[in-house]
């Protein structure tokens, strides 16, 4: 073969060595992306998700009830004043990590947060006037009770609760708890004591603090079997089906919303697994959008998610034994049957019911949607925001609205939100908004890092099996 022979067929032969990699390539580029995304222990991925290193803004909003002295006029409607925001820094860590032989992983979830008070609107000295919860969980759980039954229930709350409001500081509705004469006799209360209330003092995040087992037991996949179910919940607290709602409301799915499967679609819905609703949430696709110059899928809460049934026969397991006015979620079977709700902030999209009761409620849809945005390609979250909407019911309207205006450390024009709703046994109404960035850490940051560091202390218990 001569000099230009030679020089032709290797040129051949490049060209389509050449080709072949260019249509290749992307199978090969997914293939080492995909490798590289299975959670395994002591990998990259592990680290991020199991000690996120940068931490979660999370700004608390109250509603300050300004009128309740005029309960007993006749026509009378709650007036509420926001309050806050108060900022605090939040820390996540998984504890008693273990990974099991058929590719998932169990382990429980440990939140810390300190307080940020510089950049805080106001003090956690504020003091705050709401619904005094007690009484009316107990009067919600025992409204079908026999008159034999009520009467001592009724001596002892005339006894302990004087009163279905009460003023605390903020510090206490929220970390610090506050006591109640109520607590000390609840256990001996039939039907209050399935409550599960605490015995000393409640709050909204009163014990769970630094706590392992608030949030329970998770068991989710791994993506070594099969990369597209990476995050995907398999069981929570050792059960795939947590019995509290009916039918597919009930069933333990959707993913725990850290950690996504590469190669999102736009036409395929989001389940997200949240565990203050002790069930899954739908997110559908709404536009691409771009984050921190990342190109981004943002989706939104389905429309589903707060229906009764009224849209869509299917949702009716969202009433949770109890169907109220389109635009409010019942989840007090998930609260042990104390009386808790979910709705969009200020009541957003609701029947009108709702706020025709309540006064102070501003609605708008630029503030109070619910959205989540991922990185398509790798799925990671590239953006997103939790606001909470509690209610409570009394008589013949709902109290302890919240409200969640839009806020962040790094906020953007897009709304990010991810709902979840608080337990009404151990929490006070209120909002919260959770903006995470995709940024180093600040150096304030790292002082905080150091601080976490310092205070850590992982479950005294181990989680030998999966479900």
């Amino acid at each position: 073969m001569d000099r230009h022979s030679f020089l032709k067929w290797t040129g051949i032969i490049l060209f389509i060595i050449g080709l072949i990699l260019i249509m290749s390539w992307p199978k090969i580029l997914y293939y080492i992306l995909t490798k590289g995304m299975i959670l395994s222990h002591g990998s990259k991925v592990y680290e991020m998700w199991s000690k996120p290193p940068v931490p979660i803004n999370m700004d608390v909003y109250l509603f300050n009830y300004t009128n309740p002295g005029q309960l007993k006029e006749k026509d009378y409607k709650p007036h509420l004043v926001q309050m806050g925001p108060y900022r605090f820094r939040e820390f996540h860590e998984k504890v008693d990590v273990v990974f099991n032989e058929n590719h998932t992983v169990t382990y429980r979830q440990v939140r810390r947060w300190y307080h940020d008070a510089e950049n805080s609107n106001g003090s956690l000295k504020d003091n705050v006037t709401t619904l005094n919860v007690l009484p009316i969980a107990a009067s919600a759980v025992s409204r079908h009770w026999s008159g034999v039954l009520v009467y001592p229930l009724s001596a002892a709350l005339s006894v302990a609760s004087r009163s279905l409001w009460l003023t605390r500081p903020v510090s206490e509705m929220l970390f610090d708890g506050y006591s109640d004469p109520l607590l000390s006799i609840a256990s001996n209360i039939p039907g209050i004591s399935a409550l599960e209330l605490p015995g000393d003092r409640i709050g909204f995040f009163y014990g769970r603090n630094g706590s392992a087992e608030f949030d329970g037991v998770f068991n989710m996949e791994t993506g070594a079997a099969d990369i597209s179910r990476l995050g995907e919940m398999r069981c929570w607290n050792y059960l795939n089906d947590s019995k509290l709602y009916e039918g597919e409301c009930g069933r333990i799915t959707g993913f725990a919303g850290e950690l996504f499967p590469p190669g999102q679609t736009k036409n395929r819905p989001l389940k997200v697994f949240a565990v203050d609703l002790c069930r899954w949430v739908l997110f559908d696709f709404v536009e691409e959008v771009e984050v921190n110059d990342i190109l981004g899928y943002r989706y939104a809460l389905s429309k589903t998610f707060l229906d009764n049934g009224t849209r869509n026969p299917d949702t009716e397991c969202n009433c949770g034994g109890t169907c109220l006015p389109q635009g409010a979620l019942n989840v007090s079977t998930c609260r042990k049957g104390a009386p808790a709700f979910a709705s969009y902030p200020h009541f957003l999209d609701a029947d009108p019911y709702y706020t025709r009761n309540v006064q102070g409620l501003s609605p708008d849809p630029e503030k109070h949607r619910f959205h989540l945005t991922i990185e398509p390609s790798a799925s990671e979250r590239a953006h997103h925001d939790v606001s909470d909407d509690v209610v409570r019911g009394t008589s013949d309207y709902l109290a302890g609205a919240v409200g969640v205006p839009e806020d962040g450390a790094e906020a953007t024009s897009h709304r990010d939100h991810l709902l979840c709703v608080s337990p009404a046994a151990r929490s006070r109404p209120l909002g919260i908004r959770f903006s995470a960035t995709r940024r180093p850490p600040s150096t304030e940051e790292r002082s905080i890092l150091k601080l976490y560091e310092e205070s850590n202390k992982s479950s005294n218990s181990f989680l030998k099996e999966d479900c």
